[in-house]
């Protein structure tokens, strides 16, 4: 017998469009969770804390960007600052949910060696295949192993997850799997979504033009992600 379920909602994110925060900050307002699971961090004492310190107001989203290191990790902020502004001083707990970074940056590496590999001509379906993997499947198992870590700990009867719209219906077929949760999904409209899409595209592609993340050793997952869907998109260059 349950004795009591966990609600858990995943909300889509757009991954710093700044077109869709206002929509996903008038969900939180009417679900008002327990705590916000956040994709886009590693799951990691120090990102633990400087959300516990965003959350209680010791630090500004500003500050919150620059301690993370957010756009060395993940990418551009913008639209960011906005979700965080509404959840600074709010008490509602934050925690991050990603893989450790460690994982993230080799991620990473492999999505930039795409791209040297498939400009240089080189055959790259299997690295294609290993990065969709993990950026998916195995992401995913630790996103709910890290939830259902902190529905322990913390004891909580409500809470959502912000992840990528890719993400939902696995996750959400997992949780209801689970006998004490019971769980549901926020998104967009297909409408919505692909007036926002070639915004977010843009943003991400400028982001990396901007910051020269092929040079880097560990570029940002999200922008490089963008960039390497960018390039396979182009003609495969001749050999």
């Amino acid at each position: 017998m349950i004795d009591k379920i966990i609600k858990v909602t995943f909300i889509e994110d757009f991954h710093g469009a700044k077109e869709f925060y206002s929509w996903q900050i008038r969900q939180l307002k009417k679900i008002d969770p327990q705590a916000v699971c956040l994709e886009m961090l590693p799951c990691e004492a120090g990102f633990k804390r400087f959300c516990r310190k965003l959350s209680e107001g010791g630090i500004s989203p500003d500050e919150f960007r620059k301690r993370t290191r957010w756009e060395e990790h993940w990418g551009t902020f913008e639209g960011y600052n906005l979700l965080f502004e509404y959840l600074h001083g709010s008490k509602i707990l934050l925690y991050p949910i990603d893989q450790k970074l460690e994982e993230r940056e080799s991620l990473a590496r492999r999505e930039k060696k795409i791209i040297r590999d498939f400009q240089a001509g080189r055959e790259v379906e299997l690295l294609v295949d290993q990065s969709r993997v993990e950026l998916f499947l195995v992401r995913e198992a630790i996103f709910a192993q890290n939830i259902l870590e902190l529905t322990k700990l913390e004891k909580l009867k409500s809470l959502v997850a912000l992840v990528g719209g890719n993400h939902i219906d696995r996750l959400l077929h997992f949780f209801n799997y689970l006998d004490e949760f019971e769980a549901d999904k926020k998104r967009i409209t297909k409408k919505k979504k692909k007036e926002i899409y070639p915004l977010f595209r843009q943003t991400h592609l400028d982001f990396a033009q901007r910051r020269k993340i092929l040079r880097m050793k560990n570029p940002p997952l999200v922008p490089i992600n963008v960039l390497r869907s960018a390039e396979l998109n182009k003609k495969k260059p001749s050999r």
